[in-house]
């Protein structure tokens, strides 16, 4: 069964580990990730949408980031201009550049992130409260959502952290979800997981974390066995 599984940094570790460069077990050759660090949730759903309309999958397992990040799309005509970074992705003729979150490297990582892409980013942050970051990652879950239902692709969706509680430290990366949006009931939250979190659990045990934020190679396969019900390991 061909499945694709579509996340930020948490689900980039999935076919190596980046953080040992030790690989103990192989990824399925039937599971397909596409994920990329500093990757917010517009840039996540599409990606969906470009994955599957290049490729047929039976089964689609979304790994949703932080309601915080904002992603910003240019042409890839436009990037040859601005120039590369390192926290992006081309998919087709659009190229989507990650901020990672309100305190990302876009703030300071001159040479990552071209001056162009750092002001449009920060001008997306000016007076961006709660209600306007939480409608971008609602209208993005909606389209995915619609998308796989009139695909008839199964599909299974959880948010990577706590979405209902407010973070300390992690604010910036994740976000919390503003449930008084009229987008908020449109969503088929039968279809989120939203308890046992992925992070909320990983760090109930150090030796689940690679660092202060991401869970290991190793956790990441045994949440994903435990709530998607799937084996990622051949």
């Amino acid at each position: 069964m061909t499945t694709l599984i579509i996340g930020c940094s948490f689900c980039s570790s999935l076919p190596w580990d980046h953080y040992t460069n030790k690989i103990n077990w192989n990824l399925h050759p039937d599971i397909r990730v596409a994920a990329a660090p500093g990757s917010g949730n517009e840039s996540i759903a599409a990606r969906l949408l470009y994955e599957c309309s290049i490729k047929k999958y039976d089964q689609v397992f979304v790994l949703w980031s932080g309601i915080n990040r904002i992603d910003v799309s240019v042409s890839k005509n436009l990037k040859a201009v601005i120039g590369d970074c390192r926290f992006s992705i081309e998919l087709g003729s659009t190229v989507w550049y990650h901020s990672g979150g309100i305190s990302g490297l876009w703030t300071n990582d001159r040479e990552q992130y071209p001056d162009v892409i750092r002001e449009l980013i920060k001008n997306q942050y000016l007076e961006a409260d709660s209600s306007y970051l939480s409608d971008r990652t609602f209208r993005s879950i909606i389209t995915a959502q619609s998308f796989l239902s009139n695909q008839n692709i199964s599909y299974k969706m959880a948010f990577a952290y706590d979405i209902y509680k407010r973070y300390f430290r992690q604010e910036s990366f994740f976000g919390q979800a503003d449930v008084t949006s009229p987008m908020y009931k449109l969503i088929d939250w039968n279809q989120i997981q939203t308890q046992n979190t992925l992070y909320e659990w990983a760090i109930s045990d150090p030796t689940r974390m690679s660092d202060i934020i991401h869970p290991s190679r190793d956790a990441m396969r045994e949440w994903i066995l435990d709530n998607f019900k799937l084996d990622i390991a051949e």
